[in-house]
């Protein structure tokens, strides 16, 4: 096996490793409790992922040299061994969105050349999804999802709640209108202005406001 399989290997190890670690519960539940009784699912296997990764590698970094493609896939190993539990807040946190969760893992490092760092940041993109990907098919998301969509959705009440209280009680229709017949009364009351000591031949006294 070349270097560079082996350390894509090694690189597809970690990721699944770290979605091993991430897993929201043991097996259907919402994930409150730490220790449920429930045996956990069966990971993915690390050759799979490795087989994915290696092929984008090879469709688009087939001219990087072997040693930056091994700095690179190194790196993003290191990244992810780093990160620690991918835990369910943290994934709503980026609305399972694996562009954001993956600029929250640090930049290539500075040794790396301008081509191996775009292989950086795009193996690090797609073990992101993949760890996404993973991580909602297991049994516990669903209701974990749903224990988070009702606590949001206790936040917005809340949002909305105060912003009401703020703006004090709706008026009542009747309000509503004596305000409108206010206001066209001032309106047709005071819409004309007289000009006393201007003569403009036979041009009226008073002339009306929205005159431009």
């Amino acid at each position: 096996m070349a270097g560079t399989e082996v350390a894509l290997v090694r690189l597809a190890t970690t990721v699944l490793a770290a979605v091993a670690k991430s897993l929201l519960a043991p097996k259907p539940g919402a994930g409150l409790v730490p220790d449920p009784v429930r045996p956990l699912p069966r990971p993915a296997k690390p050759d799979r992922l490795a087989k994915v990764l290696g092929g984008r590698l090879e469709a688009s970094y087939a001219g990087l040299p072997e040693h930056e493609r091994l700095a690179a896939v190194e790196a993003v190993k290191d990244a992810f061994a780093a990160a620690g539990a991918l835990t369910a807040d943290r994934l709503f946190a980026v609305n399972l969105d694996p562009e954001r969760l993956a600029a929250g893992f640090p930049a290539a490092p500075a040794g790396l050349s301008a081509h191996a760092a775009g292989l950086y940041r795009e193996l690090l993109e797609r073990c992101c999804a993949h760890v996404v990907e993973q991580l909602t098919t297991e049994p516990s998301f669903i209701a974990r999802t749903a224990v988070e969509q009702v606590r949001e959705a206790g936040r917005t009440l809340a949002l909305v709640e105060d912003v009401r209280d703020r703006l004090g009680p709706r008026p009542d229709a009747s309000a509503l209108d004596f305000e409108r017949r206010y206001a066209e009364f001032v309106a047709t009351t005071h819409s004309r202005m007289g000009l006393f000591g201007l003569t403009l031949g036979r041009s009226a006294g008073e002339w009306p406001l929205e005159t431009g």
